[in-house]
Order: C-alpha cells, then structure tokens, then sequence
C-alpha cells in the first residue's frame, strides 16, 4: 500500500512540475517578455532542446533560439551576445539579473524585442546599458532601484516603457528618446510603491512625438534635438562630420569644453550610442549624407536602426 501511495505521489509531482513550466512558459507573451518561475529553471521547459551555459550566465536552447534564464556570480560586465551555438539570443527571462549589485556596464548584442520586467533591477551599482535598435518594450521595473544609473537612450524602435521601468532610479538625469516611444505615467512609481521617485533631468525627444507630450505633461524639462544635427541647422551633411571630429580631437587632447556644449555634443554626436564620440560616428553621418545624395528619404534615427 505504501508503495502505491509513493507512486502515485510521485506521478501528481511529476505532472505538478510539468504543469507549472508549461504555465510559465505560457506567461512568455506581449510587454513582459519570458516571465518564467524559478522552479522551471532546473528543468528543460517545453520545446527546449539542450541548457548550457554562456559567460556568468546560463541559457536554453530551442530549435531557432536561445533563452538567457539565470545570471551566477556578481559580474561587473555583462555583454548580451547575438548569438549562442549559432542561434539568434531572442528573450532574457524576467528578473534575470535582479540584485547584481557589482554590475556596472551592460551592453546587448542580441536583437530582442522585450526587455522583460525587473531584469535589471536592484542593480545598484549600474551606470552604463547600451540597448539593442530591436527593442519595443522595457517592461516594468526593468531598472527599479538603479540608483547609479544617470543616463539612458531609448531606442528608435522601442514603443513603450512600462510602468516602475525607472522607479529608484535616483540619479537618472538625462532620458534620450529617440523615436515615437510611449512613456507610461508612473514609469517613476514601481509597481510595488504608491510613492514615485523624483525626476529632475531632461528628457531629450523630438518635436510633435509622444515623449515630448509625456514630457510637458508631466511638466519635466525637455529639450528637443536630432541626432547627428550638431551644428543645430536642421541639416545633416558633411559640416556635422567635421564638427565630430574637431569634437573628437578637443576630447583626445584634453580641451576645455564647455559643460553645456559637452552634453549636446555626447548626444547628438554619439550616433552609434557607444558611449564614444569619435570617427565611427563621423563616418556614420557621413554615409547618412551620402545616402541623401542618392535619394534615400527615411530620418537619421531610422537609418542608424536598420543599417
């Protein structure tokens, strides 16, 4: 009798297990990205083929994808890659680097379209992200608690940030939006808080687009600009080139540079957003005017994006 019991016990287990990575899996749709429970991390969930394990991080592998479940360790880098075993890297499970107080610098590689929510969060340490141009949503509470974190670009793609994405983040003082991106209004107030944090930077958007209008809602100061205009003529061509390389060169010989015209220049002149400014961007611009020349129509972001 015993024995039975013991069975059957470990049958309704087994089917538990099952159940609740199915379930998990299940959660893996629209703004939040992969939101799968720490009990499936041990097994293969539905559809995966192998687990393995990239740098301080562990991932599962699907027949034309690759999942990053778990971060070890306490890194002070971490670099998202494309791909892993010649798979395209296409979710990171929600909450994956939550509490990582070492890490300071993230940079994505891989094209994914959600960043799930609380992925970042608790990282108090952290000051640098460069997200990927593939990106449409930072779900909530992706960077609750960055308390280091003062300035972000908002990718040209990305449609919205979902509330709590920047709750905590007490020295965020430049937001750089670079597309048509819809901001939720408590994207300050974590989704475990009634109380928002305060935000006195500026936002940096275009003219006539949804985060200029969150901007003047909320009465935060907002500063319109275009990427890769740095002489602020409305006009992107060769002047602007040459004016990243004068910017450059002050840079590398230590120049005295305005607190002002430094802020504008590393964010109009950054055009690839890695953190640099430097020839890489010139000669971005300048295949941006080149292209001009040749017909191309479509804006400086949307060309930087899908290049």
């Amino acid at each position: 009798m015993n024995r039975i019991m013991k069975k059957t016990a470990a049958a309704v287990l087994s089917l538990a297990m099952l159940a609740s990575s199915a379930a998990a899996l299940n959660q893996s749709s629209g703004q939040n990205g992969l939101a799968i429970t720490a009990s499936a991390a041990n097994n293969l969930p539905p559809g995966a083929i192998n687990a393995g394990t990239y740098s301080c991080f562990s991932y599962w592998e699907f027949s034309n994808s690759v999942v990053i479940y778990d971060c070890s360790g306490n890194p002070t880098t971490v670099y998202i890659p494309e791909k892993i075993n010649n798979k395209p890297v296409t979710d990171i499970v929600s909450g994956t680097f939550t509490g990582k107080t070492a890490l300071k610098n993230v940079t994505f590689y891989a094209k994914i379209r959600f960043l799930s929510s609380e992925t970042f969060s608790g990282c108090t340490n952290l000051t640098s992200v460069v997200l990927p141009n593939s990106l449409e949503t930072i779900g909530w509470n992706a960077f609750n608690g960055c308390s280091k974190l003062a300035k972000i670009h908002i990718p040209f793609n990305t449609t919205s940030v979902e509330r709590g994405a920047f709750a905590g983040c007490t020295a965020l003082k430049l937001i750089i939006a670079h597309g048509n991106t819809s901001f939720d209004n408590d994207v300050f107030k974590s989704m475990f808080s009634s109380t928002a944090t305060p935000f006195t930077g500026k936002i940096y958007c275009y003219q006539n687009t949804l985060p200029a209008s969150f901007a003047l809602n909320k009465g935060y100061n907002r500063v319109f600009f275009k990427m890769g205009d740095v002489n602020n003529d409305n006009v992107i061509n060769a002047t602007d080139a040459s004016q990243i390389l004068g910017f450059y060169a002050s840079l590398s010989t230590g120049g005295n540079i305005p607190a002002a015209q430094r802020e504008k220049m590393e964010i109009c002149a950054d055009v690839d957003r890695d953190g640099r400014i430097n020839a890489v961007d010139a000669s971005a611009v300048l295949g941006y005017y080149a292209a001009l020349a040749t017909g191309y129509t479509d804006s400086f972001e949307y060309y930087m994006a899908n290049r």
